[in-house]
């Protein structure tokens, strides 16, 4: 008999193929309203907190960094002040949240050392080593395997 795992979505426990379902269809349907519902949602927190999380991260520029759960890039605007002359990926599992991203930085003149990818956190496309800094900023909710994301991140961060 086929054990079925359960995965937590919100205060109920579904079957993992299950959430990737629902979340693609949440997404999809909240993708051009997403960031003024995170501001209604926080009643704007949101920006300092990513504010605070970019002042601690010792970030510096040429470094190679990666965004995950990158959504509709707002991350990605902040972090390319910090970079110069690395350059940023812009990582999500959802088509459209990453579309409406890259349209929005590129409507705002953000268009250097951007490159935008739709993969699943919880396996990375990148080589062991490769970035120098790694963030997530609220996407970590919505991972079904969430030891599984940080391992994929841990592998693809370079050392110290």
């Amino acid at each position: 008999m086929k054990k079925i795992k359960l995965v937590d979505f919100g205060f109920s426990l579904i079957e993992e193929k299950e959430k990737y379902f629902l979340l693609e269809r949440i997404f999809n349907a909240i993708a051009h309203k997403y960031d003024i519902m995170n501001d209604l949602m926080s009643f704007g927190m949101h920006r300092i907190w990513k504010n605070l999380l970019l002042k601690c991260s010792n970030i510096r520029p040429g470094d190679i960094t990666l965004d995950v759960a990158s959504g509709t890039g707002d991350m990605v605007e902040k972090l390319s002040k910090f970079v110069h002359s690395g350059f940023i990926v812009s990582l999500d599992i959802n088509n459209k949240m990453l579309k409406i991203g890259r349209d929005k930085l590129r409507n705002r003149g953000i268009i250097r050392n951007i490159f935008y990818v739709q993969a699943n956190a919880e396996y990375l496309p990148f080589k062991e080593n490769t970035f120098d800094n790694v963030i997530i900023s609220f996407g970590l909710r919505n991972f079904s395997q969430k030891e599984k994301a940080m391992q994929s991140v841990c592998r693809i961060l370079k050392p110290g």
